[in-house]
């Protein structure tokens, strides 16, 4: 039985996740954001006014720390809370012209932190790698 972890596809993705968090923290550093606030901004530029529920779900993690992370980002003047039309009980999150000011260059700091990771890779290989990651995730949720 071979117990060392370096084999371990788990231990693996943790390490590059660890890693690739890493850099996006130090690519947006400029920007005052870490990488957890630029998910919830990312998550915004596609489909602005989500509550936050949904927010929390896509980027699954706990309601304490999407509230934490849009109280942040309110501070910072990117995004504001409002009250849902529907229900008053819900509270949807929405871009301010500050934060949709930072698409481009957000979007920039995304797409080269991702041609870093993948330069090595064809084409057909990083789909490849998108699909076999996509149907990891669909079997561990």
């Amino acid at each position: 039985m071979n117990t060392s972890v370096e084999n371990h596809v788990g231990h693996l993705i943790q390490q590059i996740s660890h890693l690739l968090e890493q850099l996006y923290n130090k690519n947006l550093a400029n920007e005052d954001l870490s990488i957890s606030h630029a998910r919830v901004i990312y998550l915004l530029y596609q489909n602005d006014g989500m509550t936050q529920s949904e927010l929390q779900q896509d980027l699954l993690i706990k309601a304490s720390s999407i509230t934490k992370l849009i109280d942040v980002l309110a501070q910072k003047g990117l995004v504001k809370r409002e009250t849902s039309r529907e229900d008053a009980r819900i509270k949807r999150i929405y871009l301010t012209d500050e934060g949709r000011k930072k698409e481009e260059k957000l979007c920039k700091i995304r797409e080269e932190t991702e041609a870093r990771l993948l330069h090595m890779l064809t084409k057909n290989e990083k789909k490849e790698l998108i699909s076999m990651l996509k149907s990891i995730k669909t079997v561990i949720r």
